[in-house]
């Protein structure tokens, strides 16, 4: 029987989530894991030029939705169709982290348009991986040279880690690793 894990990597700006899931992914498959990585949508679609600047944050976060949900059934699709029995999907940011730039209500408005809630998002995955921003205790290394569609000061990304911590707090297999 194939096994198939779905486990978020989340946190503020500048946490090592894409540093750490990219090592992971090494660690993983030298342990004989087939390993899938859904990288940020955020990202993605900030880098191609769609972006709150844009479009403002609420707009934003519908197209971030849309492509995490579609990004996150594509992998979910290959891996089930992909040869060996062990097959991890490592995604950067999940979809509850949107909740954090928009708000309780308007995260909701915006799932209606998807046909969800927010207390069902947790039973889309395995695991949460919080890993603590570095603008919280190590400031230093805090930067914008490793993501080129980061824009948040360190008190902003301090701000969203504490929100990305309170959107997964229901998550009945959430590991917090300090910076």
């Amino acid at each position: 029987m194939k096994s198939i894990k779905r486990i978020v990597f989340t946190g503020g700006p500048c946490s090592g989530k894409t540093t750490f899931t990219s090592r992971a992914q090494q660690v993983f498959a030298e342990r004989g894991y087939r390993v899938i990585i859904d990288h940020e949508s955020a990202t993605d679609l900030i880098s191609g030029g769609i972006s709150p600047a844009t479009l403002g944050m609420y707009e934003f976060q519908k197209y971030c939705i849309s492509l995490q949900l579609k990004k996150e059934e594509i992998c979910y699709r290959a891996a089930q169709e992909m040869s060996g029995d062990r097959v991890l999907i490592f995604i950067d940011r999940g979809i509850l982290d949107d909740m954090a730039y928009v708000g309780m209500d308007d995260f909701r408005n915006i799932l209606e348009e998807f046909d969800m809630v927010p207390e069902e998002i947790n039973d889309r995955y395995d695991m949460v991986v919080h890993l603590v921003t570095s603008a919280k205790g190590k400031e230093e290394a805090y930067n914008y040279s490793t993501n080129s569609a980061r824009y948040e000061t360190v008190e902003q990304a301090r701000v969203m880690d504490d929100l990305a911590l309170d959107a997964w707090k229901d998550h009945p297999n959430r590991v917090i690793i300090g910076n």
